[in-house]
């Protein structure tokens, strides 16, 4: 059955697909602005539950904490791509409110853990809600705008997905400060910023079972198999501006893996050293994760408008200079010192780092949708989640080795090698001539 269509939605310079309507856009607009809020506040609060409440070792917690990253990605993997291909079976969504659910879930238990076994069996569950909303939410913006408005639309999803990061670095970051000032203690403050965040994630799981619109589909298509569908979204690949994408996916989800999990560990564990509390650390990390994502709030909407305007390839190879340099600049010449996170260098550092996130996100985004068919486009994603997942994995691995072997900057060294290999094979489909964008009937043939 294909939904019924009315006049096209236009918003500003965005146009939308016929079958959006206001309240879908204005469901998706707010599901950014809660999704990275709630994601990322895991992994932030994470220092924090491991040294206050836990008392784990402290030559032990960045590979604790790269693990439970590990774990959480590999069952995005394992959820995402079937989740993306049923999606296009089924609509988009049920099992993006569904896995806003699962994710209240795992927050209303993750501060109840009393070891760090308990720790990771917790999280698993947290990790199955990421997995059913992260395809679903990439899955949502691309299937929201029109081709020629992609890039600026990817681009605003990108300001209300900063302000929910900000919203997380400047007031849920730091509620275990305020918890523990009203009198409560550091178990509880921990406990009470966590029931916070699982709360947000039911109201958003009902807010997106009414918004969320699924797209048009035929009665032919449901009948394929899901594996099958699978296997259709990792075809693709032979496609180098999609293989590109997909490897963008990799790289680009380490950046964000490096910046949510060893950024507020950094600061805690360099605040031990010199004897500042942990809940004081992660506020002042916090301050400075604001500045990163106002800094990708404001640039995203400039990277939006260049990336409509240029070749996608090109776009990328932009994307990918700036994501380079600041990553390099932020390992070789950065601090973790809580008493240095509102200096000028940090400053600066912080608002590089924003746009080289931002632009990666926009980039990689704009040329997935591209080239990704719209009837294909749920199994494009769970290929393009997966290898997200993958890179995650990689990041938090090897980032968490790095950070308690060698550098505590070691993971933003790590990813700024990543981002100029990504640059390299950017720059090489230039200079072969590779940037034309294939027709979606060619790319499903």
């Amino acid at each position: 059955m294909v939904h019924s269509t009315g006049p096209a939605l236009k918003i500003g310079p965005i146009s939308f697909s016929p079958w959006i309507r206001l309240n879908n856009v204005l469901t998706l607009v707010y599901a950014s602005f809660i999704w990275l809020t709630t994601v990322s506040f895991i992994n932030f609060l994470q220092p924090y539950l491991l040294e206050a409440i836990l008392h784990v070792p402290a030559d032990t917690q960045g590979r604790i904490s790269g693990n439970l990253t590990i774990l959480q990605e590999i069952i995005l993997i394992i959820v995402g791509g079937v989740a993306g291909a049923y999606s296009d079976k089924v609509g988009r969504r049920i099992i993006f409110a569904s896995g806003f659910a699962v994710i209240g879930i795992g927050f209303f238990i993750y501060p109840l853990a009393a070891s760090v076994t308990q720790l990771f069996l917790f999280r698993s569950v947290f990790a199955v809600g990421v997995g059913l909303g992260a395809v679903m939410f990439s899955a949502c913006i691309q299937d929201y705008p029109k081709e020629g408005s992609r890039g600026r639309w990817i681009a605003i999803i990108g300001v209300f997905t900063g302000l929910g990061a900000m919203f997380m670095a400047l007031v849920l970051s730091k509620m275990p400060v305020w918890l523990i000032a009203l009198g409560f203690s550091e178990v509880e403050a921990g406990m009470y910023s966590c029931w916070f965040a699982s709360l947000l994630s039911f109201i958003t799981a009902v807010v997106l079972a009414f918004g969320i619109s699924n797209p048009p589909r035929h009665e032919k298509e449901r009948k394929n198999h899901i594996l099958s569908d699978l296997l259709v979204g990792l075809q693709q690949a032979k496609n180098p501006r999609l293989a590109l994408a997909y490897f963008s996916a990799f790289v680009g989800r380490g950046d964000l893996v490096v910046i949510a999990v060893f950024f507020s560990l950094w600061f805690v564990r360099d605040g031990a050293d010199l004897g500042v509390r942990p809940e004081v650390s992660i506020a002042r990390a916090g301050m400075l994760f604001g500045i990163v994502q106002l800094s990708a709030l404001l640039w995203g909407l400039v990277m939006g408008t260049i990336v409509d305007k240029i070749n996608r390839v090109h776009a990328v190879c932009i994307a990918y200079s700036i994501a380079t340099l600041a990553y390099l600049l932020m390992g070789l010449y950065g601090s973790g010192d809580p008493n240095q996170a509102l200096s000028l260098k940090m400053i600066l550092f912080a608002i590089f780092l924003g746009m080289g996130e931002i632009s990666v996100i926009n980039a990689g985004g704009a040329i997935l949708g591209q080239e990704a068919p719209p009837k294909i486009r749920g199994s494009i994603m769970g290929v393009f989640a997966a290898l997200g997942a993958t890179g995650i994995i990689f990041a938090s691995s090897i980032g968490g080795m790095l950070f308690d072997n060698w550098l505590r900057s070691g993971p933003f060294i790590m990813m700024a090698v990543l981002n100029g290999l990504l640059l390299i094979f950017a720059l090489t489909l230039v200079y072969l001539k590779l940037t034309k964008p294939k027709t979606h009937q060619r790319l499903v043939q």
